[in-house]
């Protein structure tokens, strides 16, 4: 009887090689795609960041115009519009504060400045001017409420 050689250690490396090289592609393709998908999701929380940014100033904007009482109808208006950005780009606890804090002190501060540059503004003028001056400090003082309600929401971190 005649013995059966072994194979040659070549045979062994070939069979083996062959596996070998595609689990390394596997695992290297992965490794791309992981990297891929993180930045896709670092520019979406980009992008997110930055349509929020853009609805943050232009409400410190607005702001500025409420306190120097530069056309106020038309900024009301430009307000709403900015509301209903925000309402789909941020968390509730902003929402909450531009609907149930800024919005009524904005409609308050609108009507004081129509009466007191109105028909007859020297009735009850001085309460106006008091008023008026009271609605002006809680506006520049709620710039800074504004920018902690909204720095949750600016954040760039993961």
């Amino acid at each position: 009887m005649t013995a059966i050689p072994d194979p040659h250690w070549t045979a062994y490396l070939t069979a083996l090689l062959t596996p070998v090289v595609a689990v390394l592609a596997a695992v290297i393709a992965g490794i791309i795609a992981h990297r891929n998908w993180r930045t896709a999701q670092n520019k979406l929380k980009f992008d997110m960041f930055a349509m929020r940014y853009k609805v943050y100033e232009e409400l410190v904007k607005l702001m500025e115009v409420w306190s120097e009482n530069w056309e106020l109808q038309k900024s009301m208006m430009e307000f709403y519009a900015l509301q209903q950005k925000a309402t789909f780009l941020f968390n509730d606890k902003v929402n909450d504060y531009l609907e149930r804090k800024l919005l009524p002190k904005l409609h308050e501060y609108s009507e004081n400045y129509s009466q007191l540059h109105g028909t007859n503004p020297m009735k009850n003028g001085r309460a106006l001017v008091e008023n008026d001056l009271m609605l002006k400090v809680w506006l520049a003082d709620s710039r800074k409420t504004l920018k902690a309600v909204f720095k949750e929401d600016l954040k760039l971190s993961h």
